[in-house]
């Protein structure tokens, strides 16, 4: 019973964290200042949708290398070790939004990457 009742917790953060996320974005600035009570809800939402959603780094990134190069063995090896840093650095951004849910009133996202982007770029950006 008490695993069941933590599962429908579990998924209802996960939605909350999604549609949270989502909409983020769109919200005015002053938001988090009038209903700060929502924060650590869109938290521990966006925590739970890291760790589930990190596995699924490997192959975003590798599909996202396969696409950039025409050399498929750098694509086989660089693809999924790439994968697999993003995957770890997202996986710890969700654990760490899970654990300090309660503390912590930040509503910025500590992990903002889409499944799949490069984490770092290959050249600075160049502003003319």
């Amino acid at each position: 019973m008490r695993r069941c009742l933590f599962l429908i917790v579990l998924l209802g953060a996960g939605a909350a964290g999604c549609s949270a996320t989502r909409s983020y974005y769109d919200l005015p600035s002053d938001h988090w200042s009038k209903q700060p009570a929502a924060v650590p809800f869109m938290k521990i939402g966006r925590g739970a949708v890291n760790v589930v959603a990190s596995p699924f780094d490997i192959p975003a990134t590798f599909g996202r290398v396969a696409q950039e190069t025409d050399h498929m063995g750098y694509a086989l090896l660089a693809g999924p070790t790439e994968g697999i840093g993003n995957g770890v650095v997202r996986l710890l951004a969700g654990v760490a939004e899970i654990l300090t849910f309660p503390i912590v009133n930040q509503p910025e996202p500590l992990y903002e990457r889409r499944l799949g982007q490069r984490a770092f770029r290959k050249e600075p950006d160049v502003t003319p």
